[in-house]
């Protein structure tokens, strides 16, 4: 599931930089569900309304060569890079 979404975000990042270009992106059910300008504001206000594994945040930036998917799970958050 949480990789289908990171499949979306790859899949339509010339769109989300457009709307979204610096920012940290909550991703759910293959739509954007929040934005925000900070990875932790991006976790605590997501973590408010929607169940933890359910979503991924990315910060949408076109400079970072490396993606790093942003997971958060039973009260864990991790990171994992992806080529």
């Amino acid at each position: 599931m949480l990789e289908r979404y990171y499949d979306y975000f790859n899949s339509n990042i010339k769109e989300l930089l457009s709307k979204y270009n610096g920012k940290y992106i909550v991703i759910k059910d293959e739509s954007v569900i929040g934005h925000y300008d900070s990875f932790e504001a991006a976790y605590n206000k997501t973590c408010e309304k929607e169940e933890i594994g359910t979503f991924i945040i990315q910060h949408c930036v076109v400079e970072n060569p490396e993606q790093t998917m942003h997971f958060a799970w039973n009260n864990v958050s991790f990171e994992q890079s992806v080529n």
